[in-house]
């Protein structure tokens, strides 16, 4: 299953990854680990919102932003 990780690093940079785990708690360790720096935020299965931050993710991939 995969899951929505939003996490904050520590000078408040936001970031959202996927992460394909077993339950919320495997994906809040793998966030962890790969990211040890970030404070992990919200972790949420939510196939709508997961769908709706890929379609986004692909509109804005190769966009320069100001």
């Amino acid at each position: 299953m995969q899951y929505l990780v939003n996490m904050i690093s520590s000078s408040g940079k936001s970031k959202t990854i996927t992460i394909d785990a077993e339950s919320c708690k495997e994906a809040t360790g793998v966030a962890r680990r790969k990211y040890s720096s970030f404070e992990i935020g919200r972790v949420s299965p939510s196939k709508g919102e997961i769908n709706y931050f890929n379609e986004i993710k692909s509109i804005n991939r190769g966009r320069k932003w100001k």
